[in-house]
């Protein structure tokens, strides 16, 4: 399982919506992935409420609602020729992540890796807000340090589509898995985030 942590409107839910959307759309054949539904009904449900809306509608979603529940919002099968591993997705408040006692909580130990999720856009000094916190103090930790590994996804990125070196990587194509390419783009991810003044916190 892998959590997508941000604040209130750093676009979590569009982003799941897209790279779900990518995932239909054949984006994980380059890499030697194919993939299935676990449930077919819950994964087409989900596909004509938020994947098809945003990306065919070109519609904005509505905001995460406070759900009862801490079920997943779809689930696939993704093949790699020889196993078969399930990955479930879940969509949740980050309000509901600052209750110790919520039920949206109880996955949390069993991430096996985060995607923090930061708006582009916005100039606020910290990358994110409490809901960060939450998941960062129920996660096991090294000498201070995150025993699972971690990635930054900056969303919003169109609105800063002219400025460097947004303009470099917002519209490339990727052509496959290059680790040079994805360090080159890291480094300007966190260049661009210094620039504008966020900062751990």
């Amino acid at each position: 399982m892998i959590g997508l942590v941000g604040g209130p409107e750093t676009g979590k839910t569009h982003l799941l919506a897209a790279m779900i959307g990518a995932i239909e759309q054949g984006g994980l054949r380059p890499y030697g992935l194919t993939t299935d539904a676990v449930d077919i009904e819950r994964h087409a449900e989900y596909v004509n409420s938020y994947v098809r809306p945003l990306l065919v509608e070109r519609a904005a979603l509505s905001r995460t609602t406070h759900r009862a529940t801490a079920e997943p919002v779809d689930a696939l099968l993704v093949n790699d020729g020889r196993h078969t591993t399930a990955v479930a997705f879940f969509d949740i408040a980050g309000e509901l992540l600052r209750s110790a006692t919520h039920e949206a909580t109880r996955f949390v130990p069993a991430l096996g890796g985060l995607l923090f999720v930061i708006d582009a856009a916005t100039r606020s000094a910290r990358m994110g807000d409490e809901s960060f916190r939450a998941v960062l103090d129920r996660l096991p930790k090294t000498g201070g340090r995150l025993d699972i590994p971690a990635a930054i996804a900056v969303t919003k990125s169109d609105a800063v589509r002219f400025q460097a070196p947004v303009d470099t990587w917002l519209y490339a194509e990727p052509d496959g898995l290059d680790p040079a390419a994805v360090l080159r783009e890291s480094r300007d991810v966190y260049a661009y985030l210094h620039r504008r003044g966020r900062r751990r916190g």
